[in-house]
């Protein structure tokens, strides 16, 4: 298998509302000049969204700041393809044969998706996938200063789809179309945070070897703006990634190394950590410019890690052996609040790879272990310690917890303050809980995912005021036991 479609095969695991976003287009391999320095794209404003069937294909154009300043990099001077909104253009920067257009502002952009009622406190989007050509997917999410943001890709076929919605004004903040199928030229939505966010696209070169060109881009989430950061071709692969108004990162090398750059255009990456024995990078996240690492070999190491410029690489949760020491993973943080999830080493059972004593952990936000204030704050559902998702934010953390199938996953809201939670309603059979894309003091949404066919893609937002009574955190075995048989009373009414 090729470069490119191990990439593609990676994305399409994903598309359950595990991974990252994603769009390809463009037929064969393009080549263009690499630019010299960073190329801004102005965006608009705030505003509605409309749709406008009607192209002017005429002129590739340039409305939306594809060359900010002059010389800084090229766009192409061909028609847009057929198709393509009124208004819109070319990404920017973007290798000559890539088809790839975006809208320059969010008045341009296409409609959002229309949320539906569906109980108290509760507004859902469904979509019946057909096959990943035809479906709606690789969600992502984010809040912060008083808004939300929820992002997917909807493939119908070609073109493909890539919006960022931003809530509650229900705005299209960012939205690109990608024509012409699956031929060598991706892009994607790599780590969306409440201020800035990655964008990167990825051009198949050659594929004996395999050389890919990629393009990476900060989305600022205000101006709705891009700004070009890196451009490199190479025979690397990069699979995951987290950005902040201060840095972002990538892990590499089938995720074996953690790679870095601040924010102004980079011709090669800093190489900041580099796996020491059989461990790979599970989970990326950060926060202003500490880089979270969860950390495993999915056998025996489950460890959290934090990497700064200055500080460099140490562990933050869990160790280098469970059976000698603790384990941990899946850390959140908000800026203020960090949690994880962690198990002693009495708990290990190395011939399942599972523990017996799951706990949900907090402490305020501290960038060294000696730091941390630590409290449990519940026990977990998850017994699996390889990787886990979740939000954080308002004084709630939402976490998806899972098992070893064929138990279900559980969708569950912790508040901060006292461990006290809310075990959500399993969904109707054919469905599960996946991403959790944010949760702030007012709402949460997630993913539900299809298991089986004929069952909907979905977005559930919910307030949650309208859930009912937190329960205590010394009650989990009670509610919990309840839960797994089905007659918890707390639920999100979509669930019905």
């Amino acid at each position: 298998m090729n470069q490119w479609n191990r990439e593609r095969a990676f994305r399409l695991l994903a598309l359950c509302g595990m991974g990252g976003l994603l769009v390809f287009s463009a037929e064969g391999a393009c080549a263009s000049r690499a630019p010299e320095e960073p190329a801004a794209v102005a965006g608009g404003g705030g505003g509605g969204s409309s749709r406008d069937s009607g192209s002017d294909s005429s002129k590739g154009g340039s409305e939306a700041g594809a060359t900010a300043e002059a010389g800084m990099c090229s766009t192409p001077d061909t028609p847009l393809p057929s198709g393509t909104p009124a208004g819109w253009s070319w990404l920017p920067c973007i290798p000559s044969s890539c088809q790839i257009v975006m809208a320059p502002d969010p008045a341009r952009a296409n409609p959002p998706l229309e949320w539906a009622s569906c109980g108290k406190g509760c507004l859902k989007y469904s979509h019946m996938n057909i096959d990943v050509d035809h479906a709606i997917g690789f969600f992502k999410g984010a809040n912060g200063g008083g808004v939300r943001y929820v992002a997917y890709e909807i493939a119908s076929g070609d073109p493909r789809e890539i919006q960022v919605v931003r809530l509650p004004d229900n705005v299209v903040v960012f939205d690109a179309i990608a024509f012409g199928g699956l031929q060598g030229c991706g892009m994607y939505l790599g780590a969306v945070t409440s201020n800035v966010s990655v964008v990167w696209i990825s051009e198949l070169v050659s594929s004996s070897p395999p050389i890919n060109r990629r393009l990476v881009y900060s989305l600022d989430m205000a101006s709705s703006s891009l700004r070009l950061l890196f451009d490199e071709t190479s025979d690397e692969n990069y699979q995951a990634w987290t950005i902040s108004p201060n840095l972002w990162a990538t892990a590499a090398s089938g995720l074996r190394v953690l790679k870095w750059h601040d924010l102004s255009y980079a011709p090669s990456l800093e190489t900041a950590w580099q796996s020491p024995d059989a461990r790979v990078i599970k989970q990326l996240g950060g926060i202003e410019s500490m880089v979270l690492l969860g950390t495993s070999d999915l056998a025996s190491i489950f460890e959290v890690l934090a990497w700064d410029p200055v500080g460099g690489m140490r562990s933050l949760f869990g160790s280098s052996s469970a059976s000698t020491g603790s384990s941990a993973c899946c850390a959140l943080t908000d800026g203020n609040n960090i949690t994880w999830l962690e198990a002693p080493a009495s708990a290990w059972h190395p011939d399942s790879a599972t523990f017996d004593n799951v706990a949900l952990m907090a402490s305020p936000l501290a960038t060294d272990k000696g730091a941390l204030r630590s409290r449990k704050l519940r026990p977990s559902y998850q017994n699996l310690l390889g990787g886990g998702e979740g939000a954080i934010g308002g004084g709630y953390v939402l976490m998806v917890e899972h098992r070893q199938l064929p138990d279900p996953s559980k969708l569950i809201l912790t508040r901060l303050s006292d461990g006290a939670f809310i075990v959500m309603s399993d969904p109707p059979a054919g469905q599960q809980w996946r991403t959790p894309l944010y949760v702030d003091e007012i709402e949460l949404a997630a993913v539900r995912a299809p298991t089986a066919q004929g069952q909907p893609m979905s977005i559930v937002r919910q307030t949650i005021v309208d859930l009912g009574a937190f329960h205590p955190a010394e009650a989990w075995n009670d509610i919990v036991g309840q839960a797994d048989a089905g007659s918890d009373g707390s639920s999100l009414q979509s669930a019905h």
